[in-house]
């Protein structure tokens, strides 16, 4: 989802759990919730492959 997509470009430019809730106006939980179904579809196992995966895609640029 768009919103999925947007968070993970977060996750890759290193912004925190807390920081990302704060700038979108949505909980800590609804972050982790987001990240957990990213890590499904994509199919990894956690933020450093995110981190890796979103780089890949490009999506790390500001």
């Amino acid at each position: 989802s768009p919103t999925e997509l947007e968070i993970l470009a977060m996750i890759g430019r290193a912004q925190s759990v807390p920081s990302i809730a704060s700038s979108r106006g949505i909980s800590n939980k609804t972050v982790r919730n987001h990240l957990a179904k990213i890590y499904r579809k994509l199919e990894l196992h956690g933020r450093t492959e995110a981190v890796l995966w979103a780089a890949r895609m490009g999506l790390t640029r500001s």
